[in-house]
């Protein structure tokens, strides 16, 4: 055991040393280029048209032509003529009920998200936030929770990622996309697929258990608060390239500093990676160099070997825009993709002002991949710790005693050791009787609750921390230590 908490305390300096070092200049020149990044929130108007958020036809800003798109990847329209849900509590539960037009199949992908914007801005706001992450913790109906293709559970926080990220190297495809920002505590997005299939004649229904005690505050603190086909705006261009069997020349990419998000050769299916951002132990004859322009502003690509033939090669890139001009009025500024209204502004845009020493270290912090060196020999205690107090739902959480000054503030402990699974209570996919590297964390209970009472929150919290163990194959274990005098629940 000692060897292998040198051998975590290792890695996380490694970490931390990557965290300071590696990517400073990386994600400020290479990532994001000259411009900051900034964004604002917009409501769609015609949520029948087909949405994605690359450039089929650009949207732009009815009065200046400036142009903008969705960060969204997997956003889909909620068919529905009124965006705002319906709140009410049912004892221990909040139960949210949208109106959906009758319609026919919705044509989506298995990655397609719903997202439920939380509007606090004005009177209320901050009221609004606190009950929204309230509900994101409560725990939701199995179907939401656990989707059979997801990898993770819902809820889940932000916007999503603004591209697919690539499975075969850690490209910039896969860090840029996971883009943080001022928004962040405004959207919540669940599974469409799963979310949509229990809808009935009236629309749909989705009970969500908070506890007694917080249901009827989070219902009222939310009332006309929550909205639909909301979703975010920012100052980069997500522009496409498809195969076109005409094509001769290779395609040239619009700038300024566009990075190359996806390089598909789709006759082969062969991938190439930006050469600036090539992994370490990549071949470079797997590499697409991108190169500035000599002559007017388009860049070129080139590759270090035999060329890829134009017409089989399929190009998605990232580009900023200039908003220093960019003024927008929440409620009036409409967004025009051709010339029809599409969006409508809600918010203002953030940040307000370009300041170049603020940007520089916003945009670094922003762009900081969450964890950089996966630990070989399981998840570190300090960050079960975290998942557990992240995810724990609020019906649970009020009855544990708790410390907020502790690094650990919810229980007695965390033990980590190698033994067998039972054949009940495994996670998904493990077998039983195998031997898996178990972590056994214990709940401190206020006197008098009973630790039975509250099996429903904690079967939900090991689902949803047990998903998040890096290496998979572990196994998380939680324990509630109960007081011997019943209290009311």
């Amino acid at each position: 055991m000692k060897a292998i908490r040198h051998k975590q305390q290792q890695t996380k300096s490694l970490s931390r040393r990557a965290q300071r070092i590696g990517l400073l200049e990386l994600t400020q020149h290479a990532f994001f280029g000259e411009g900051g990044l900034r964004f604002l929130v917009a409501q769609m108007l015609d949520r029948d048209a087909p949405f994605t958020n690359w450039l089929t036809e650009p949207v732009r800003d009815e009065h200046t032509g400036i142009l903008l798109s969705p960060v969204a990847r997997r956003f889909c329209p909620v068919p529905t003529n009124d965006p705002c849900l319906k709140l009410s509590s049912c004892q221990d539960s909040v139960v949210l009920e949208i109106e959906l037009d009758p319609t026919d199949a919705i044509p989506i992908s298995p990655l397609s998200e719903l997202s439920i914007y939380c509007d606090a801005d004005g009177y209320g706001g901050r009221k609004a936030l606190e009950a929204f992450s309230l509900l994101a913790a409560g725990v939701w109906p199995d179907r939401i929770a656990f989707p059979r293709h997801g990898d993770e559970s819902y809820p889940r926080m932000g916007t999503g990622p603004c591209w697919e990220p690539s499975l075969a190297w850690g490209t910039a495809a896969n860090i840029c996309p996971q883009v943080v920002h001022p928004f962040m505590q405004r959207f919540l997005r669940l599974p469409f697929a799963e979310t949509i299939a229990n809808r009935n004649d009236s629309g749909l229904r989705i009970e969500v258990k908070v506890g007694a005690d917080h249901a009827a505050e989070i219902a009222a603190a939310l009332n006309g608060k929550l909205l639909l086909n909301h979703l975010l705006m920012w100052n980069r261009l997500m522009e496409r390239i498809e195969p076109e069997t005409a094509r001769r020349d290779l395609p040239t990419l619009a700038g300024p500093n566009p990075i190359i998000l996806q390089c598909t050769d789709v006759q082969t299916g062969h991938e190439f990676v930006d050469s600036r951002f090539l992994p370490a132990g990549m071949d470079p004859a797997w590499s697409v160099k991108v190169s500035p322009p000599q002559l007017g502003q388009d860049w070129t690509i080139s590759f270090p070997t035999e060329q890829v033939a134009s017409r089989h090669l399929r190009l998605a890139w990232l580009r900023s825009v200039d908003w220093t001009d960019f003024h927008v009025q929440p409620g009036r500024t409409r967004l025009l993709e051709g010339r029809t209204p599409k969006y409508l502004v809600k918010s203002c845009i953030f940040p307000e002002e370009d300041g170049l020493p603020d940007r520089e270290v916003r945009e670094i912090l922003s762009a900081m991949p969450r964890q950089f060196v996966r630990d070989p020999l399981g998840t570190p205690p300090e960050r079960i710790a975290k998942l557990v107090w992240f995810y724990m739902p609020a019906g649970l959480r009020r009855w544990l005693l708790t410390d907020p000054g502790s690094p650990r503030p919810f229980g007695l402990g965390i033990q980590s050791q190698v033994r067998a699974i039972p054949s009940y209570g495994r996670p998904d996919g493990m077998s039983p009787n195998a031997a898996t590297l178990t972590h056994t964390i214990q709940l401190a209970l206020r006197p008098g609750v009973e630790a039975t009472d509250l099996a429903i929150y904690v079967q939900w919290l090991e689902r949803a921390v047990n998903l998040r163990l890096d290496p998979p194959g572990q196994w998380l274990r939680i324990e509630l230590c109960a007081y011997p005098q019943k209290a009311t629940l």
